[in-house]
């Protein structure tokens, strides 16, 4: 090889993007990310204390006017997590587990975004929000229309959390300009049994491998928080945690 052909190898090893080297060998910039979200907090005091309290940066999502939610919302926020709010909305059943916060696709424009604001202050430090329930209202193109021309004007992002297959929250929030990510995998999905947790973080770091991320939801079960106390020092070794903010940001 000539000397003209090994300085072109040499700048097309240095720009190429996504490798460092060291010692010749080439290794990735980046490692594959994972978003973990932790639903339903602000009843239980001690669980949310031990969420708070995991090692990695995490997404807190407080369900409005529970009694520790402003608590532990300060808290999340001294340690450096994301604060969310987690909106409830319309579901197709169990309407009685929904509450008097919730948006109903009954509410016009005005009450939803009272519903919407009361909720959003009850809950410091709230960078963005995701559905509580909402399989009957995430597929309502107005109401969720409404929802995030609000939440753009007050630079929230927002996380579908895919409770039906037929959501339009997702796409609606990104053709309004809303920072926004849809659920991948939830930690607990019908039961809190530990080998169940295993086997869905296990499936949500196969998908961050596959695409470069990948959003999981759980929620603060016992069990739950065993496994996530156990796991997390090994998904470190392989995966960067990351923040919503930061990851929307960047």
């Amino acid at each position: 090889m000539n000397l003209l052909n090994t300085l072109a190898l040499s700048l097309l090893l240095l720009v190429s993007p996504g490798f460092a080297f060291e010692l010749g060998e080439p290794v990735p910039l980046k490692k594959s990310r994972l978003i973990i979200i932790m639903d339903d907090l602000g009843d239980n005091y001690r669980l949310g204390r031990r969420i708070i309290n995991l090692p990695v940066p995490l997404n807190i999502a407080f369900l409005p006017n529970t009694p520790f939610a402003r608590k532990l919302a300060n808290m999340a926020n001294e340690r450096g997590h994301d604060v969310m709010l987690h909106l409830p909305m319309e579901a197709t059943t169990r309407h009685d587990l929904l509450g008097q916060d919730a948006l109903k696709s009954s509410h016009s424009y005005q009450e939803a975004m009272t519903i919407f604001e009361e909720n959003l202050a009850s809950v410091p430090h709230v960078r963005g929000f995701n559905n509580h329930m909402g399989s009957h209202l995430t597929k309502q193109s107005e109401p969720m229309k409404w929802l995030m021309e609000e939440a753009r004007q007050r630079d929230l992002y927002f996380v579908d959390s895919r409770t039906v297959a037929g959501s339009v929250a997702f796409s609606i929030a990104l053709h309004n300009g809303v920072p926004a990510i849809a659920r991948d995998v939830f930690l607990d999905p019908v039961s809190a049994k530990k080998s169940t947790i295993r086997a869905q973080l296990k499936k949500a770091m196969n998908i961050a491998q596959n695409k470069g991320v990948a959003v999981i939801i759980g929620h603060p079960y016992p069990e739950t928080l065993e496994v996530l106390e156990q796991e997390l020092p090994n998904v470190l070794r392989h995966f960067d945690v990351v923040k919503l903010s930061d990851f929307f940001g960047g």
